[in-house]
């Protein structure tokens, strides 16, 4: 009996038409890149930025034609310049993701580029007409010089949560998974607008049925680690660990309590300030009643 072949692993990668939501953002970039083409020129530099898991590296890769991917916290003088040579031979797109981590003197190096399409290196010039796209959560740490030198920026909030229906909607469809709208109403508040959460969970919970219903988001939930409030294992432990400091502590404190970065401790804080377990006050993070309920719920064997 012959082998059942199997199929590759689905995923949901977006083309224009599927993209959810962004319409005029997507306008912008569709108009941008098609005059472009036409005056058969690079596209001018691009920044866009929000909230992580928003969309922008897959809207990126979207107007971006011949894409070479680098991490700005990696991006060296030698990681340029190899990576010129190879969109230069492709006549493709320099995507740089976290553009704010790149350091200052590698920034420089790509002034000229996205000024007149121009490479200096090794006291030598070429030309250099490829496009540059950035990605950045974190738009405040990019340097004046580098910041306005794009000439397009766009900012992509969070997903409301009817966007993120839509989106597990039509990754389901992809992915061979029946939708309906109790499952998705459960992913997409667990998703926090976030569509790679989204998709994360849409993912689990295909391990467990072919059909996406209420039981079976709940399911990929738990085994992902959400308990019945919606919070993650890293947001319990926030909220345990601010309880252990007395119910106040200031951001350095979480943040070394959590083992995190001021920032990641800041992207824990987002959900839980706005379901009013904690608030923010001049003394620092604060427990709020019902933040102190919740640790009594679980201490309780919630």
């Amino acid at each position: 009996m012959a082998a059942k072949k199997l199929n590759k692993r689905a995923t949901f990668s977006p083309t224009w038409d599927e993209f959810v939501g962004r319409e005029r953002e997507l306008e912008t970039l569709k108009v941008a890149k098609e005059k472009a083409v036409e005056r058969v020129e690079p596209l001018r530099p691009v920044l866009l930025w929000g909230p992580t898991g928003c969309g922008k590296t897959t809207l990126a890769r979207l107007v971006a034609d011949n894409v070479v991917e680098v991490n700005g916290a990696s991006l060296d003088g030698i990681t340029i310049a190899r990576t010129v040579f190879e969109i230069r031979r492709k006549k493709g797109t320099l995507l740089i993701d976290e553009i704010h981590a790149v350091a200052k003197s590698e920034q420089e190096l790509l002034y000229p580029i996205m000024d007149g399409g121009k490479f200096s290196w090794m006291g030598e010039e070429i030309d250099a007409n490829i496009s540059v796209i950035g990605t950045t959560t974190e738009i405040a740490r990019l340097n004046p010089p580098l910041r306005n030198r794009f000439s397009i920026t766009i900012y992509l909030p969070n997903y409301t949560k009817e966007e993120l229906k839509e989106i597990l909607r039509k990754a389901s469809s992809k992915m061979g998974v029946m939708y309906t709208d109790e499952g998705g109403e459960v992913l997409a508040f667990l998703s926090r607008g976030v569509p790679r959460n989204a998709i994360a969970l849409l993912d689990m919970a295909r391990d467990f049925s072919d059909t996406l219903d209420e039981k079976t988001a709940r399911r990929a939930a738990f085994a992902l680690g959400y308990d019945e409030r919606g919070l993650t294992p890293v947001e319990k432990a926030y909220i345990m660990g601010l309880y252990a400091l007395g119910g106040k502590a200031s951001l350095v404190v979480m943040s070394s309590t959590l083992k995190l970065d001021p920032s990641s401790a800041r992207s824990i804080e987002e959900f839980l300030i706005d379901i009013g377990l904690i608030g923010i006050s001049s003394g620092g993070r604060v427990l709020t009643v019902k933040g102190f309920g919740y640790v009594e719920e679980m201490t309780n064997g919630y």
